[in-house]
Parts: structure tokens; sequence; C-alpha cells
């Protein structure tokens, strides 16, 4: 099994709070449905609420969601790419090495439903 994460930039004119309900809502399940066998969301929607000063460095701050999913085969990952092009002015995909420095041995929270805390993402 592979993991690919694609990062993600919403188009303008298309608020965060709307960018995650299609992803959770719409994309998802299409997602899964195309050979995802997991799939984790996060989306930058805290912006304006994690005290300053933050670290987002490059063009972290634009970021709109990162998206990792596993797949059999990286090569069956158009249906994937195209599901996640809608809605979006940009989408970088990478075939990544995994690595949990930090595991959420507790996760009570259901699918779909925001986690508590932040994400740390590098």
């Amino acid at each position: 099994m592979e993991k690919l994460v694609y990062l993600t930039w919403k188009r303008p004119d298309l608020a965060i709070d709307a960018y995650r309900q299609t992803l959770i809502e719409e994309a998802a399940p299409r997602l899964l449905a195309a050979g995802a066998r997991k799939l984790e969301l996060q989306v930058s929607d805290l912006l304006g609420t994690i005290p300053k000063p933050m670290l987002l460095m490059g063009e972290g701050a634009t970021l709109s969601a990162a998206v990792s999913l596993w797949l059999d085969c990286y090569d069956e990952r158009r249906r994937i790419e195209s599901t996640l092009r809608e809605g979006t002015a940009r989408l970088d995909g990478y075939l990544v090495t995994e690595s949990v420095p930090q595991p959420c041995p507790d996760r009570d929270w259901p699918d779909g439903a925001r986690s508590p805390g932040v994400t740390h993402f590098t």
C-alpha cells in the first residue's frame, strides 16, 4: 500500500467552511469509492483563531487542505486527482513515506467531526 498526500488551494470565490463541507460530504465518499483505503482530511480553517505568533513557512498561510490517503498502487490515482481538482485553484500531489512522531491513541470523535487540537503537518 502507498500513501499519497495532496495539498490543495481552494478557489478564491469559495469560503473555507464551504470547502471543508464539500471535502467531507462530497469528495470523501467519492475518494473512498475510487479506491482510497484510508483517508485523512486536514483543513486549514483555524487561521483566525490560532494565537500569534504561529509558524507558517512558505505557502502555509494560503494552503486550504492536506488530503492524505492510501492506495494499493499510486498508478490508480487518476479518479482521486479528478475528484480533488473540483473546487481547487491548485492541487499538488506527493507519494510519501509515512512517519507518525506523535500518534493519537485515544481517538474518540466520529468521522467527519473536527478533531481536538491543532494538526502538526510537515
